[in-house]
């Protein structure tokens, strides 16, 4: 597929709301990171996790966004999650325990955190973690294998773009940076990708206001 074909699925899943934005109604995001992948016969994949607090859901949990003929049994959007690398432990009071790849965190400065940055505690947790323990909080390469075909190759992981907001209207073919990523899996070349006009929006505080 060509990077314009490629930009034309996105914005068919942004326009039934499957493709990720950070200031979703039903979660909060606190961070993302998204990869890159490209097959032997040009088929490519691009999945997006979301570090999010659903309380609709299993509260603080990591999220999958998939799109591309790559992804393991067909399909888009949101992919079936994983075993999450985070768990959590809550009582009538709040949290009472986390662990991140089954280490014990301290939630002494996550509750402290909570009261400087007016939040609740489990989203306080997330944006912990997200500044103190970002790479073990997200999945490897490797660990993203049992959403993929077989022969799908890493590219490349970004950990920080300007994000369209999908949720009003921003169309992922209208954004620089989704150009770019369109480009990355249309060519299988990761130097298609580079530093936007448009600074890193993926920082939480810059979605707090736009739902």
């Amino acid at each position: 597929m060509s990077a314009s074909e490629i930009l034309a699925v996105f914005d068919i899943l942004s326009e039934s709301f499957e493709f990720p934005g950070f200031n979703n109604a039903n979660y909060a995001t606190a961070d993302a990171r998204m990869h890159l992948f490209r097959g032997s016969d040009s088929g490519w994949a691009l999945l997006i996790e979301e570090l999010v607090d659903w309380p609709g859901a299993n509260g603080p949990e990591t999220i999958l966004f998939g799109a591309g003929p790559l992804l393991a049994g067909g399909g888009s959007g949101l992919v079936t999650p994983f075993e999450s690398l985070l768990t959590t432990e809550s009582d009538d009071d709040g949290l009472v325990s986390a662990r991140v790849r089954g280490i014990l965190v301290d939630l002494e400065p996550v509750n402290s955190r909570a009261e400087v940055l007016e939040v609740e505690p489990a989203f306080a947790l997330l944006v912990h973690l997200s500044e103190t323990q970002r790479d073990e909080l997200f999945h490897r390469s490797n660990e993203l294998g049992a959403h993929l075909a077989p022969d799908a190759r890493h590219l490349l992981t970004i950990a920080d773009w300007c994000h369209p907001n999908v949720y009003h209207g921003d169309k992922p073919s209208t954004s620089e940076a989704f150009q770019q990523v369109a480009e990355v899996l249309a060519t299988g070349a990761p130097s298609a990708w580079g530093p936007t006009k448009v600074s890193n929006n993926r920082n939480w505080r810059m979605w707090l206001d736009t739902l």
